[in-house]
């Protein structure tokens, strides 16, 4: 008996190890988005409709802003980096960026108009103008002045008002909507 127990045991030992199976196919993510079309005089559309002129409704206007931003940055070489930033604004005029190093030392100053960007290095003592397209080129997202103020300021950004997808739930409404840039998912 005791030797039918260890062959068993062995048996399952042997069976249960076996070398890793390479995937031979790619497995293709699945777009989660749901579309779901409605008339335009329907409840539901009157109902987005109303939730997006809330939303619009509801966007913060100021004429300055002023805050202060602590920054942990971390790059592609885990490279990490702590820094304050002082963030001043004028609606629809400029964009005021100091950047404060450790030993409370200011290294980098930014001023972004509608039109341009200039940086002062103030360690290296050099300064550089850009155009305002210089954002989209280091970042790969289509930014404008007005759009850079609202993520600054927290207003919703890219909000098209083509919505595919609306969920009611209560006290929660979902929206999705694409727009030419980006989707979207509003809760």
């Amino acid at each position: 008996m005791r030797i039918l127990s260890i062959v068993i045991v062995l048996f399952f030992a042997l069976a249960s190890c076996r070398s890793t199976r390479k995937i031979t196919t790619v497995i293709a993510k699945k777009d989660s988005a749901v579309l779901v079309v409605h008339p335009e005089d329907s409840d539901s559309a009157k109902s987005v409709r109303a939730t997006i002129a809330k939303i619009i409704d509801k966007k913060i206007r100021f004429t300055t802003f002023s805050s202060k931003v602590k920054v942990n940055y971390l790059d592609d070489k885990n490279l990490s980096l702590d820094f304050n930033a002082f963030i001043r604004m004028k609606k629809d005029s400029a964009i005021w960026v100091s950047i404060i190093a450790a030993l409370n030392i200011e290294a980098y100053r930014v001023i972004i108009t509608p039109d341009s960007i200039t940086i002062m290095d103030k360690l290296s003592r050099t300064i550089q103008h850009k155009p305002l397209n210089y954002l989209q080129t280091i970042t790969q997202v289509p930014f404008d002045f007005a759009t850079l103020e609202d993520l600054i300021i927290g207003n919703p950004i890219y909000l098209d008002k083509k919505v595919i997808s609306y969920v009611d739930q209560g006290e929660r409404i979902s929206l999705s909507t694409i727009g030419a840039s980006f989707k979207h998912f509003i809760t």
